[in-house]
């Protein structure tokens, strides 16, 4: 749930300012492209997603037909096709048709299984490659660039182990469940460098900037799993499992 919660701020944040940097929207203003963006959110959370959550609920058939699925890929690229006629990137309107498509396992389902095979096997791997490409290690050739990358990262990490860790003791969660939840929340994955991505197709990073990011968000996801190990998480949970497995099969053995 955090983690799904901190995606969604962070697509919003990312929307408005890829809208303050004014990438396409043809002629339109700042406060125009604001503006549409606050109207096209408020029709695809306020109405879109609605509308297609009554339509599951009067659809006779709970399987997915090809006509379906075809309508709503075309639905993704318009979503996509909208918000970069208003000066936002064309990923922030296709995540917006992922919010409002109807929350139906069978369908959901039926979508990861015809598509997943072209987006694991053939766009994911160029993507990356593509993220690779554009990596420049060769740029941090001075004891001052690796600094900047270790500020870079301990920055990263602080923030996001910090803030994670301090309102889960806020909510009276012990320290290593806290410290658990902020070490998985410093996780960068897709979603990091598809956010790096864009920022290196608008001009706002460097190519010295964007290849500090990739190694920050590199390594911050490599170090999870030790990390945790170190809490003894794993372990921990392993053992309360044990533990009620015993309070409740413990009666009956013994019996």
């Amino acid at each position: 749930m955090c983690a799904a919660v901190d995606d969604v701020v962070a697509w919003l944040l990312l929307a408005v300012a890829v809208a303050l940097v004014g990438a396409g929207g043809g002629s339109l203003s700042l406060p125009l492209r604001l503006i549409g963006l606050a109207l096209y959110l408020t029709v695809m959370i306020g109405a879109i997603r609605p509308i297609a959550a009554r339509l599951l609920r009067l659809r006779q058939s709970q399987d997915l037909s090809i006509e379906l699925l075809g309508v709503m890929v075309v639905f993704a690229f318009v979503s996509a096709a909208a918000t970069d006629a208003l000066g936002v990137h064309p990923l922030f309107g296709a995540f917006l048709a992922g919010v409002c498509f109807p929350r139906a396992s069978s369908w959901q389902e039926t979508i990861r299984g015809r598509l997943e095979m072209l987006v694991y096997v053939l766009l994911l791997p160029l993507f990356f490659a593509l993220t690779g490409m554009r990596t420049r290690l060769d740029l941090l050739n001075r004891p001052s660039m690796w600094l900047w990358t270790v500020i870079v990262l301990l920055t990263a990490t602080l923030g996001k182990v910090g803030g994670a860790t301090a309102a889960a003791r806020w909510t009276g969660q012990s320290w290593r469940e806290s410290l658990a939840l902020g070490v998985l929340l410093n996780t960068r994955g897709l979603v990091e460098l598809i956010v790096l991505n864009i920022g290196y197709n608008l001009g706002i990073f460097s190519p010295t900037l964007f290849t500090m990011l990739v190694v920050m968000a590199l390594v911050t996801t490599v170090c999870t799993t030790p990390v945790l190990n170190l809490l003894g998480v794993q372990n921990d949970s392993q053992g309360r499992q044990s533990a009620r497995s015993e309070r409740a099969h413990g009666p009956v053995l013994r019996s």
